[in-house]
């Protein structure tokens, strides 16, 4: 079921969660999590300009609170913006009716910038309770239509720059993954997974990887030709989805 759309069995309901763009999209959606910063907002949306592509962006409430202009910015330009909880917990631990309150509050900061969107996407920290029947119960609470948003391929930006004692070390890693980016059969209709600036990054030179990383991966994905959208969410993916299954 890798790199495919699934549902999730809990009590009765089969929940979405979305893994890829909808059946007979081709185009790219790059997600940043874990915004706005501004090591690396400012940049990340002047490159997605410059190749005319549109991005999804989870916000995380206490980033939103600090930098409430980049927030605007991100909204200005066009792309799609949720919210990301408010603290980076991982609301496994913490339970539902903590993460409903931290969508609650997000989404609130969020509100004053755009409408809320319907469908919600949502994504947590750590991907928190995307295949936890609870927790989709519970953030049903949060907005009557929402959908987990998870990823066809992690970059594991956060990481990167672990070990790499030099910039040209952190180049030709990030240079490998974008390469692998770009050979995927499976790139059209893919939802990647990347941060503006990941908390709990390790290594000394973490803060230059979104710079590094997002130029090379648009030179992968437009030398295959394909476009960059936020993830889709009108049509048959997300509309109609939960229903009741007999015997569950």
């Amino acid at each position: 079921m890798f790199l495919k759309r699934i549902y999730h069995r809990a009590r009765g309901l089969r929940w979405p969660i979305l893994y890829r763009q909808p059946a007979g999209v081709d185009t790219v959606a790059l997600t940043f999590d874990d915004g706005p910063s501004p090591e690396s907002t400012p940049y990340i949306l002047q490159q997605l300009d410059r190749v005319g592509g549109k991005a999804t962006f989870f916000l995380s409430g206490v980033r939103v609170a600090a930098h409430p202009g980049l927030a605007r910015e991100i909204v200005a330009a066009g792309h799609a913006v949720y919210g990301h909880g408010w603290e980076h917990v991982d609301h496994e631990e913490t339970g539902g009716q903590a993460a409903v309150a931290a969508m609650q509050r997000v989404e609130s900061a969020l509100a004053d910038l755009r409408p809320t969107p319907s469908p919600y996407l949502i994504r947590l920290p750590y991907n928190a309770g995307c295949q936890r029947g609870w927790m989709h119960r519970a953030l049903s609470e949060f907005h009557p239509d929402i959908c987990f948003a998870s990823w066809s391929f992690s970059t594991r930006d956060w990481v990167l720059a672990q070990g790499c004692e030099s910039l040209d070390a952190l180049r030709k890693r990030c240079g490998q993954v974008a390469r692998q980016v770009g050979s995927l059969p499976t790139l059209p209709g893919s939802i990647l997974l990347l941060h503006e600036d990941p908390f709990q990054a390790s290594g000394a030179l973490s803060a230059a990887v979104a710079r590094i990383l997002l130029p090379l991966l648009l030179e992968q994905i437009t030398a295959r030709g394909c476009r960059l959208e936020a993830i889709r969410t009108d049509g048959s993916n997300i509309g109609g989805d939960r229903r009741r299954v007999p015997g569950w």
